[in-house]
């Protein structure tokens, strides 16, 4: 669903309005959605990518990134399981 309301907005937003979103949310208190660092950079390294792929940039997070983010999933569905 995040996706699709990313490509609807990009489709129908100018880039000002789009850059300004993200100024309306700079000062937010985010925290991560499971405890610890390892949750916080796996949120990071996923959406780090919505903006590559957003951008055609091709990237992808790496091997180490890749694998922070795993760990942190796999913790977040465990925490969800229970």
């Amino acid at each position: 669903m995040t996706d699709q309301v990313a490509r609807r907005d990009a489709a129908t937003r100018s880039t000002t309005q789009l850059v300004a979103f993200l100024g309306d949310n700079a000062d937010h208190s985010w925290t991560p959605p499971v405890d610890g660092l390892a949750a916080a950079l796996g949120h990071d390294v996923v959406h780090g990518l919505d903006i590559t792929v957003a951008l055609a940039l091709g990237a992808s997070p790496g091997r180490e990134g890749g694998a922070v983010a795993q760990v942190a999933l796999r913790a977040e569905y465990q925490q969800w399981q229970s």
